[in-house]
């Protein structure tokens, strides 16, 4: 992505905070407490009529290959269904969701056919995956937040994960995403003389 573009993606997300509840850069912002117009997030345990074979596949065999899906339940897509993995921990259900949210205010059609276990689906293209994942670590942790922790000496990732209710994999991936990773593990670098 362009550096205009990663402009582009952070004033979104910055905004999106605003919208969901964050009064400073420090707020957490909780997608697991956030309803989005014509959109309904779902788990497997909330459809009654999901037979046993296909829960137990879903959840058990399967389970690994997926964390959410969006389903668009009109020819217009104007109104949604997210179902999330609820076997996977807190914090990757709060990205997942995020992440299908951001597809569906991005617009983002679902035009590949992909293979999960012994399935197929449908998907995002797969700059649109990475748009919506990058909006979604973004809207979840703030720029100014992660460049903070990156150069604070006393600095914490259990803590600074903990505190915005995400994985400390989401927050690596967010400070190498905004190139703070060699300031995060930094690496001697030292001049060979020629002989």
């Amino acid at each position: 992505m362009s550096l205009s573009k990663l402009a582009d993606l952070e004033k979104l997300a910055e905004d999106a905070r605003i919208q969901m509840g964050a009064k400073t850069i420090d707020d957490l912002v909780d997608p697991l407490l956030i309803e989005l117009e014509d959109v309904k997030v779902i788990s497997l345990n909330d459809i009654s009529e999901v037979s046993k074979k296909t829960y137990k596949y879903l959840i058990e065999e399967a389970g690994s290959e997926w964390s959410a899906m969006s389903v668009p339940l009109d020819l217009s897509f104007e109104k949604w269904v997210i179902l999330i993995n609820h076997t996977h921990d807190i914090e990757r259900q709060r990205a997942s969701i995020l992440e299908e949210f951001w597809h569906i205010i991005q617009g983002h059609s679902l035009v590949r056919i992909i293979q999960m276990g012994n399935s197929h689906g449908r998907s995002y293209h797969p700059d649109e995956e990475d748009e919506a994942f990058y909006l979604a670590s973004a809207t979840l942790l703030p720029k100014l937040s992660v460049e903070k922790f990156v150069f604070d000496i006393n600095r914490n990732l259990d803590l600074f994960a903990k505190k915005y209710g995400v994985s400390q994999q989401l927050v690596e991936f967010r400070i190498k995403r905004l190139g703070l990773w060699y300031h995060y593990k930094p690496k001697k670098i030292s001049f060979i003389k020629p002989k």
